[in-house]
């Protein structure tokens, strides 16, 4: 999501102007729900002029759904330190302050979401070649996923985002000058074995059987 966007949010937030980690200052939010916040944030990084923007998410501390976001943050950051690929946004490190998880993330400029609400309609067919390059490219990062093992469960618009491609893509897939990421893995399914492990070191139970995801974008099955 764009630095535009962030005035329609209020900004008094008890963590804006404060540091998560000895690197990490929060500026801004970005977004809120009934569960997480993401915030804007800089990263001060040793031999860099100017601090990197970074995108941290954490619980919604006032909410009486935090507890259950809670063992969904601690899976997103399971699934995503073990998933390095171009097209799935990059953890750069998880952060427990005061017994509160906090995940900071590489900072996208825009959600698809808000992308297609921003732009028009095509009305050719050859006008929705960048739409088949955002969809190919989220195919790329989603296929990766599977071979990993993980199932994201929630792909909807509001999970996948869109930044300044910095990369050198390889021969054969798209050569866009936006890189494409996707993101939210708090509902992914992971070993079952290795799920229970990591949430009962949490004091957490699993929730395998649990109807989840966004309703509009659920499978059929």
């Amino acid at each position: 999501m764009g630095d535009s966007e962030l005035d329609s949010f209020d900004e008094k937030d008890e963590l804006i102007g404060t540091k998560i980690s000895d690197d990490v200052a929060i500026k801004s939010i970005i977004g809120s729900g009934g569960m997480g916040k993401v915030y804007l944030a800089e990263q001060f990084l040793t031999g860099l002029s100017k601090p990197k923007k970074v995108a941290v998410k954490t619980l919604n501390l006032k909410s009486i759904m935090g507890y259950e976001y809670m063992e969904r943050i601690y899976r997103e950051i399971a699934a995503m330190s073990k998933l390095e690929h171009k097209n799935i946004l990059n953890i750069i490190q998880a952060v427990e302050k005061n017994g509160v998880p906090f995940i900071v993330m590489e900072y996208c400029d825009i959600s698809l979401r808000d992308y297609l609400t921003l732009q028009k309609i095509p009305s050719k067919e050859e006008d929705f070649s960048d739409l088949t390059n955002i969809f190919t490219q989220t195919l790329y990062g989603l296929s990766y996923a599977h071979k990993k093992g993980f199932i994201h469960r929630d792909i909807t618009p509001s999970n996948i985002f869109i930044k300044e491609n910095e990369i050198k893509v390889e021969v054969g897939e798209p050569n866009l000058e936006r890189l494409v990421k996707l993101g939210d893995f708090s509902l992914v399914k992971i070993n079952a074995s290795e799920e229970r492990e990591l949430l009962s070191k949490k004091g957490f139970e699993t929730t395998i059987d649990k109807t989840i995801g966004t309703p509009y974008y659920r499978s059929p099955e």
